[in-house]
């Protein structure tokens, strides 16, 4: 209920905006990530592992709806690639490792204030929401020790949304969070760095790991507005 609320309400603005007089741009983006899944790194009760960043990227159109010369919405549709790399080493040598890569569609509604401080350029923050959906997504597992030994049961390679019933994990493909930025625009070209923070349990409802699953993602990305 609360994300059909929370749909409604961008909807609502959405169509707000368009019905003032409003200058409208419309454009590409795309960039580099290094996203985590937090809570991930404690799997299993007293089993942690160290987590580190995974590289991915994102691509897609973006969209400016300015009420003023400074003041405005940036929305868009994006394909993203998330997850985590986790690893467990002892003397050096790595032991065990659990990498999750996962593919979004992404949709952000980002509220922007823009700073002139020079001709054709400006530099503005932005803060909003985006909302996610989870197309595809692998839990692969390697180890050079057998995974019994390490009271760990868990196949080497599942899916990580698909049915238990399926041999999946189950995970929710529905994701929401909040998005900062601080973005530089040259006259139709822009570049910016963002975070993205998670707030829903991406993790299956009957999962019993300490902590729950949320994404986070750092961002860079460069776009042209037409």
């Amino acid at each position: 209920m609360k994300m059909k609320k929370v749909i409604f309400i961008m909807l609502v603005a959405a169509f707000s905006v368009a019905s003032v007089n409003a200058q409208l741009n419309f454009g590409v983006k795309a960039g580099l990530n290094a996203s985590t899944i937090n809570g991930f790194s404690e799997f299993e009760e007293g089993f942690s592992l160290d987590a580190t960043y995974r590289p991915g990227f994102h691509i897609g159109v973006a969209a400016q709806c300015m009420f003023t010369p400074q003041m405005g919405i940036e929305t868009g549709l994006y394909y993203s690639t998330l997850g985590i790399n986790t690893g467990m080493k002892m003397l050096g040598i790595e032991l065990l490792s659990m990498n999750v890569n996962t593919s979004y569609l992404q949709l952000p509604v980002s509220f922007l204030y823009k700073f002139n401080v020079g001709q054709d350029l400006d530099i503005y923050p932005s803060v909003g929401i985006y909302l996610g959906y989870g197309l595809d997504g692998k839990l692969k597992v390697k180890s050079d020790l057998p995974l019994e030994d390490l009271d760990v049961e868990i196949p080497d390679d599942v899916s990580f949304f698909d049915s238990i019933e399926k041999g999946g994990l189950g995970s929710n493909r529905f994701d929401m969070g909040a998005t900062i930025g601080l973005n530089l625009q040259y006259s139709k070209f822009t570049i910016g760095v963002g975070y993205d923070l998670g707030f829903l349990k991406i993790n299956n409802k009957d999962s019993e790991t300490p902590k729950d699953w949320t994404n986070g993602n750092v961002k860079v990305s460069v776009g042209y507005f037409f």
